[in-house]
């Protein structure tokens, strides 16, 4: 039974020494900031991302998203990759702006 005691406080002080509780806890809000962001993301800023200027009434994003080039034969999609650093910026940018009001 000493034995068991002796592994069960040293379980407990590894785990205060390494600061797991903490780390836990950090994760668990982590995950639920990314979670706001994905829905302030996909519901309000995305949306605004969908504009229109040459009037065909289709998102002018889209038409960036299947931009192609061929290099050596090869057809490189390079709209996605156009479109997903275009939100990327916008996120940095709400990011910055909210980060500078508090």
């Amino acid at each position: 039974m000493d034995n068991l005691n002796y592994v069960r406080n040293d379980f407990i002080d590894f785990l205060k020494l390494n600061n797991v509780g903490s780390t836990i806890i950090v994760t668990l809000l982590g995950t639920k900031i990314v979670e706001l962001t994905e829905i302030i993301f996909k519901n309000i800023l995305k949306p605004l991302l969908h504009f229109d200027y040459d009037g065909d009434g289709k998102s002018d994003l889209h038409d960036i998203k299947h931009i192609e080039i061929t290099l050596f034969n090869t057809k490189l999609n390079v709209g996605s990759f156009l479109v997903k650093i275009i939100e990327l910026a916008i996120v940095l940018i709400g990011i910055y702006i909210v980060s500078k009001l508090f």
